[in-house]
């Protein structure tokens, strides 16, 4: 008995030991609370301010000492290994897009300079080649922009010379600027931010020569909340004007096309995100009052996510407006097709903080509608919605009336913390495919980011296969394109599965529709082969011979 009463921890019998039966209780210091204390936690849960776009600061990586990284091993692309926060992914500016006329990627990434504290340099990276002709990966150029106390930045192309335009913000603790191209913008605001500059010009898809006829530039002061956009034209940026709609979470983004254009702002109204769209049908000059795009008559429960995503143009000039949003289990991407007041469901999977875009791609125009048969045989429209690390995109080739189910694209591949995309392009490398760009941050398994690397990464998605039928008269062919493809002069060729039929002449009599004259006399049973490649896309199809 003395041996276990020795073992008793010193003090157990005593009345003056402290218990949870005499009141007392143990402090607990939850997550949420240490949070609180770094940028990470200066906005609580529930609270909607333009803070939300400020990001979150990226951490400098944990390394295993021989473990080599998946970029490593699968030989990433790296635009930039610097970077201080997940700001630059937040919200509609645009921090990489396609040069589909050249064939080029630019990327702009804010790369933290040595030994400098708050002090930053802007790099644009041009990436070019990868056809059929250039196998190997595409070549990098960078070229220093600015360098100082950047803090937000957004990139925007001119079709017609290939420039890129950069817009970028300076903060400081004395001074907030906005910068466009170089140049210091005077304005009224005194704490400027969100930039966002588009020119209005023809979709992807289009050889573009004319320069564009004007470009808009927006921003907002963050301390007053009043909300600027300007006009910009041969260069010159225009006078200030100020767009008045109330408390606007963020900014304003917007697409143009000829001489309209469709801005979309985000309203706050008790707690609630209210997403407006605004029109001008006079390049810019003027907007009408804004629009609300109802969501009432959609699932109870889902609630606008912040990010006041850009609106779109597709090929044929239709504005698009995707919306995101969530009920806290599920994340939708919604697709707003303005001409018919339609709200598509593009995308919806299990998550709760929801990033994304929609994006346009080089479709056909041989069927004479927007939405082709319903499903398919229309223009190209791509959502993309991210949550929880994962990488959701879903295309459409019903301009957008249509999705089919969604695919995750980082299946096998690292999570993404934060992300931005081009445009979908023809690389020309597969037939029936289209490909994006994406520059990303890497997370973990909880969505979180796990270093300040800026990787590039190409996804190839399939299109539809075309379907053709063809008809023999003797030794000719009548070709007739149903569905997803087009039969453009000079870009399409002929052959048939037996080497041995030789094609003499071709006759393209439409977009959809073609005469081959072969040296066979009975070509019943073959099957004839078209291939259409152009820089903007590669089809391939097959007919078999009635």
């Amino acid at each position: 008995m003395a041996r276990q009463a020795a073992l008793q921890p010193r003090g157990a019998n005593e009345s003056s030991s402290p218990s949870a039966g005499q009141g007392t209780t143990m402090k607990i210091i939850r997550r949420a609370d240490q949070d609180r204390l770094t940028t990470r936690g200066s906005l609580r849960k529930g609270e909607l301010s333009d803070a939300v776009f400020d990001g979150n600061p990226l951490p400098r990586e944990l390394t295993a000492r021989n473990w080599k990284s998946e970029g490593s091993v699968h030989r990433t692309r790296v635009l930039a290994d610097n970077l201080d926060s997940t700001r630059y992914f937040c919200g509609p500016q645009v921090s990489i897009l396609r040069d589909d006329n050249r064939l080029v990627t630019w990327a702009a990434v804010a790369e933290v300079m040595d030994g400098a504290v708050e002090q930053r340099q802007l790099v644009l990276c041009k990436l070019s080649g990868n056809r059929p002709a250039t196998p190997t990966p595409p070549k990098m150029e960078r070229q220093v922009i600015a360098e100082g106390p950047l803090f937000r930045h957004h990139i925007a192309l001119d079709k017609a010379s290939g420039e890129v335009s950069v817009t970028w913000i300076t903060r400081s603790e004395d001074k907030q600027q906005i910068w466009h191209n170089g140049k210091a913008i005077e304005t009224e605001a005194e704490m400027p931010d969100f930039p966002f500059f588009a020119f209005s010009q023809p979709p992807i898809g289009h050889v573009v020569a004319d320069k564009p006829a004007f470009g808009l530039l927006s921003y907002k002061c963050r301390k007053s909340g009043r909300l600027f956009w300007r006009r910009v034209a041969d260069g010159e940026v225009g006078p200030e004007r100020e767009l008045k709609l109330g408390q606007v979470l963020g900014g304003l983004s917007f697409s143009a096309y000829k001489d309209d254009v469709v801005a979309r702002a985000d309203l706050l109204v008790d707690g609630k995100i209210i997403p407006v769209l605004l029109k001008s049908t006079d390049a810019g000059e003027s907007f009408g009052p804004p629009s609300q795009i109802d969501m009432s008559s959609y699932d109870a429960g889902f609630e606008v996510a912040p990010g006041y995503t850009r609106p779109v143009v597709d090929i044929g000039g239709n504005f698009h407006a995707p919306i995101l949003a969530s009920n806290g289990k599920e994340s939708v991407a919604l697709n707003y097709l303005i001409n018919e007041g339609a709200l598509v469901e593009a995308i919806r999977v299990t998550g709760t903080s929801p990033t994304g875009s929609l994006e346009v791609f080089p479709a056909t125009v041989g069927h004479p509608g927007a939405h082709g048969d319903g499903t398919t045989d229309g223009f190209g429209l791509i959502m993309v919605l991210g949550t929880e690390g994962q990488l959701f995109t879903s295309n459409s080739s019903a301009g957008g009336i249509f999705f089919p189910r969604s695919t995750q694209l980082n299946h096998e591949m690292p999570l993404v913390a934060a992300f931005g995309a081009t445009e979908c392009y023809g690389s020309g490398l597969k037939p029936n495919f289209v490909s994006m760009d994406y520059i990303y941050i890497e997370a973990d398994a909880r969505g979180e980011p796990v270093s300040a690397t800026a990787h590039l990464e190409t996804w190839d998605m399939p299109l539809p296969i075309p379907k053709a039928t063809a008809k023999s008269d003797g030794s000719r062919v009548e070709l007739s394109v149903i569905s997803d493809a087009d039969l453009e002069p000079g870009k399409v060729n002929f052959r048939f599965s037996d080497p041995s039929i030789n094609v003499l002449d071709v006759k393209v009599t439409g977009l959809r529709t073609a005469i081959v004259d072969t040296d066979r006399a009975n070509l019943k049973g073959t099957t004839l082969i078209f291939e259409v490649n152009t820089i903007f896309h590669r089809h391939y199809g097959e007919a078999l011979v009635a």
